[in-house]
């Protein structure tokens, strides 16, 4: 008995859900498989491409274009773009740091 009123209560629900309709139109256009050639370039005067610091930052830049799928080339003849990056040093910031360690005190732990 306990069953079919469990049932009849399903049944009552389901009847009261509200239905939803989507209807989706839209166009996509085709992919561009093609790689995107690049070329790293200093875009600060008097900086080299032999500098650490520049070279440490194109790794961070070719990570990133990496992922995107891009291609780095050697020769600026044969890229498609040519990325002159600039990049500094901002001023000092303070950020305060607040955190809770456990202290042994007297055979107890607490959070100090």
């Amino acid at each position: 008995m306990i069953k079919k009123a469990w049932i009849i209560v399903l049944l009552i629900n389901l009847g009261c859900a509200p239905i939803c309709v989507v209807s989706v139109n839209s166009i996509a256009g085709p992919k561009d498989n093609t790689a995107h050639r690049y070329v790293l370039r200093s875009g600060i005067e008097g900086i080299a491409e032999t500098d650490l610091q520049f070279q440490e930052f194109c790794r961070y830049i070719e990570r990133a274009l990496t992922e995107k799928g891009y291609v780095k080339s050697d020769n600026p003849e044969n890229a498609d773009m040519v990325i002159f990056l600039q990049y500094g040093i901002g001023d000092k910031e303070v950020l305060p740091y607040i955190y809770s360690t456990p202290v042994l005190w007297k055979d107890k732990w607490w959070y100090g």
